[in-house]
């Protein structure tokens, strides 16, 4: 059945797990970095590994946007679930399934922008390029915060 604020609150659990795993990961790199900098061989040079980094993260944001644009678009999910059926039920339970499916998809991939940062951090003992690109992945997180707007906006189609 159709439970919006369960919906939000599972979506809303998950992306705080993410955030978390984010979080623990600039904690765990702080610990290292000033408790045991030992612990840290760094590549002599890594001009190579931050610019290939760097490459990716840019690719992965550029796919996040691409997702955001053409597929996680209520319009376009809304019209192509009503003509496959004239339930409202289906289509209002499709359009959550839908939403979820892409949000996680986004999340995942701002994860991954921070996972690519705790990568070179650890081949480079560099925290300034470790703090740039994950705030990169926490600020690509942050924006796709779930705020239930995109079932709004599937209800509103809906209605029409």
């Amino acid at each position: 059945m159709y439970d919006r604020s369960a919906y939000i609150r599972q979506l809303r659990l998950i992306w705080g797990a993410i955030l978390f795993t984010m979080l623990s990961l600039v904690v765990f790199s702080l610990v290292i970095f000033y408790a045991q900098p030992d612990l840290i061989n760094p590549l002599g040079d890594y001009r190579l590994l931050d610019q290939g980094i760097m490459t990716a993260v840019l690719i992965v944001a550029i796919v996040i946007f691409l997702i955001k644009r053409n597929l996680f678009v209520p319009e376009k999910i809304v019209t192509a679930l009503k003509t496959k059926t004239e339930d409202r039920t289906k289509i209002r339970t499709a359009c959550m399934m839908t939403g979820r499916k892409y949000q996680l998809i986004i999340w995942v991939l701002s994860e991954a922008i921070g996972l690519l940062a705790f990568i070179l951090f650890l081949l480079s003992g560099n925290l300034e390029l470790f703090g740039i690109y994950m705030l990169v992945g926490l600020y690509v997180l942050a924006v796709n915060f779930p705020t239930g707007r995109f079932l709004d906006r599937c209800e509103t189609l809906l209605d029409t």
